[in-house]
């Protein structure tokens, strides 16, 4: 599976006051309507006789394009005085999930179980085996400032920024970054979030075409080695003052030829494909590329990746990572966007909901839905989730809806109540 690189217009920060209005993150109603069902099915879950709550797991969707090659530094320089990330990982940290017993959990790679009346799991399960004790955190922005966005991109072209300007439209806050090259976009950096993007006007090709299933995970590039590819991502994720809430990387290979054929398949669809890459630079321009995420962590387990629209909440809060698109020219795209933890909040003194619990909360949920035949889950996580202002640990099922394209499923890991909202862009 590809990793993410979102399609819609590459500024993630605010900036552009259009995006990410309310109704470009509802998915058809049909969706929402049986988001609302399993919200209403699950409003009497709360706690189970242990005390324990149910939480959200984030799937990997990208578990193929792991990359055991290069891993950033834990050591990551600070940013504006920002002093070090809140909740990153402690290296000494080896605390497994906790049952109500105070015993370690055992959690397998792997569920097959038909054996419940409206689930069937066939599902790969990607919850992390040593993570500290998970707690509820306030929101924040990425801990990324204009210095951190200069140290950056030094190794390709130099970026200066102005004063910090006020929009008024949206009432949020920018640096606005100047110097990038001919033919590039830098996105202004917002000071409340931390989040940037840029891209080339070949970057934007290749965040178009990178969401084929044909990308080779490991594959080595005539022209510019994978492990080269994923040392300046490295660098970059470090110079940004993310280092150490970065998780594994994620390096998938596009190469020139699966571009290609990508975009023959767009082009008998639409000639609009065809037009922006003949606009970009032409089929020539096009090369050899790494597509390369790094996942956000806290802990040791991984924020939410994809956007998410609660619908309890009636917000929404961007998914969190850094993605990078890189040649052997450089950086063609990036695109920095997540939530950081702020201060602890009065975390239960309990241990979350085993995952057993989860899956049988799961099950309940569609008791009061008509189902021909039970509902397929593909994948279950666990990660941190952004609900409201505050960071909550959180189960996720990916069910398959039968070709109505995917249905992701939370829970609360320490209330148990089932979250009711939208993925956007999984």
């Amino acid at each position: 599976m590809p990793m993410i690189v979102r399609k819609e217009k590459c500024c993630p920060n605010g900036y552009d006051t259009t995006e990410k209005e309310e109704g470009n993150f509802m998915r058809p109603i049909a969706i929402l309507l049986l988001l609302c069902l399993l919200a209403a099915a699950c409003a009497g879950c709360a706690q189970d006789g242990a005390g324990q709550t149910p939480g959200a797991a984030e799937p990997s969707a990208n578990a193929a394009l792991q990359d055991g090659a290069a891993e950033p530094s834990a050591n990551a320089p600070t940013q504006d005085g920002t002093g070090q990330t809140p909740g990153a990982a402690d290296p000494s940290a080896n605390a497994a999930l906790q049952d109500g017993a105070g015993e370690s959990a055992s959690v397998p790679a792997h569920i097959a179980d038909d054996s419940y009346t409206n689930v069937r799991f066939d599902a790969a399960v990607d919850i992390p085996p040593a993570i500290e004790a998970p707690q509820v955190y306030r929101m924040q922005g990425l801990p990324v400032g204009p210095d951190g966005v200069v140290a950056a991109f030094a190794p390709y072209f130099p970026v200066t920024y102005g004063e910090l300007t006020k929009n008024n439209l949206n009432d949020q806050s920018f640096y606005k970054l100047y110097g990038e090259p001919e033919n590039a976009k830098l996105w202004p950096l917002n000071a409340g979030s931390g989040s940037f993007s840029y891209e080339t006007k070949m970057g934007e090709v290749y965040r178009l075409l990178s969401d084929s299933d044909g990308y080779t995970a490991g594959a080595d590039l005539p022209a510019l080695p994978r492990a080269e590819a994923a040392r300046m991502a490295q660098a970059f994720v470090e110079a940004l003052g993310l280092g150490e809430m970065a998780g594994e990387m994620e390096v998938g290979a596009l190469p020139r030829g699966e571009l290609l054929a990508q975009l023959d398949r767009e082009a008998v669809e639409s000639a609009e494909m065809e037009e922006i890459v003949a606009r970009d630079g032409g089929r020539d321009a096009i090369q050899d590329a790494y597509l390369i995420f790094v996942p956000l962590q806290i802990g040791g387990l991984p924020l939410h990746r994809y956007d998410f629209y609660s619908l309890k909440e009636n917000s929404g809060s961007p998914g969190s990572g850094v993605t990078l698109i890189v040649t052997a020219d450089g950086l063609e795209h990036v695109q920095v966007d997540g939530v950081a933890p702020g201060e602890t909040l009065a975390a239960p003194a309990e241990a979350i909901l085993p995952l057993e619990a989860a899956m049988e909360r799961l099950n309940a949920s569609f008791d009061i839905v008509l189902l021909s035949e039970p509902v397929a889950v593909d994948s279950i996580g666990l990660c941190y989730l952004p609900l409201g202002d505050e960071i909550v640990p959180a189960y996720t099922f990916l069910c398959d809806q039968g070709g109505a394209g995917p249905l992701y499923v939370y829970f609360n890991a320490f209330t148990g109540e089932q979250i009711p909202g939208q993925v956007i862009g999984a």
